[in-house]
């Protein structure tokens, strides 16, 4: 089955005039205005960008391929979220309504995009799991769950966690204190769960 990053592709070249879809380039650190998203749902097309409520608490993370497809109007949070660029960013935004319209009578399409809807709820939900951990199981949850989506460099046996994945912003990822974090890192690395070297954080494959 196809991507719904290759539908949209695939759409862009066979119907150039699609003014619906329009390419947008950020960088790093960049928060993407809501207002983009009151018609539109965006697509992951290069890069890494999170979503996060009030007071930075970081929800999710999203990959190239990824979408979020909610408009936070429709739920009335759009002052409550934000998306925000991770690394440098090229995302795709597409009419909602247009691109239903279109899927309409393509049986392929839709049930990419019900596919890709259900899949983001999916991963939403794994991520909630962890408020139910103690601090240990949860950074370590935190940390795996990570890796799963984003697929970090390999080093042996451990992931090496991308530098923007800070300790600050695992704070806020994982919701503790970072007095907690670094208290059980230092326990974790006992244990040959994760490594710290060079400023830099690892996490073995096996964890969980």
């Amino acid at each position: 089955m196809k991507s719904i990053l290759s539908i949209i592709e695939e759409i862009s070249q066979n119907e150039p005039d699609a003014t619906w879809i329009s390419h947008k380039t950020f960088t790093k650190n960049t928060v993407i205005n809501n207002k983009n998203l009151i018609s539109h749902f965006v697509i992951v097309a290069d890069g890494i960008i999170h979503l996060e409520i009030t007071r930075a608490q970081i929800l999710q993370f999203y990959k190239e391929g990824d979408m979020i497809y909610q408009s936070p109007y429709d739920i009335n949070v759009h002052d409550q979220v934000s998306i925000v660029c991770d690394t440098d960013t090229k995302l795709i935004f597409v009419d909602r309504e247009i691109f239903s319209d279109f899927a309409a009578n393509k049986t392929e399409y839709m049930e990419v995009l019900l596919k890709s809807v259900l899949k983001n709820t999916s991963d939403l939900c794994l991520e909630l799991m962890k408020h139910d951990l103690t601090v240990e199981p949860r950074i370590t949850y935190t940390l795996q769950k990570f890796c799963d989506r984003v697929a970090p460099t390999l080093h042996g046996e451990y992931q090496e966690i991308p530098d923007f994945l800070n300790k600050s912003k695992l704070a806020h990822y994982g919701n503790f204190s970072r007095k907690s974090l670094y208290d059980k890192l230092d326990s974790l690395e006992e244990q040959d769960i994760i490594k710290q070297h060079n400023q830099k954080l690892y996490i073995k494959t096996s964890a969980s």
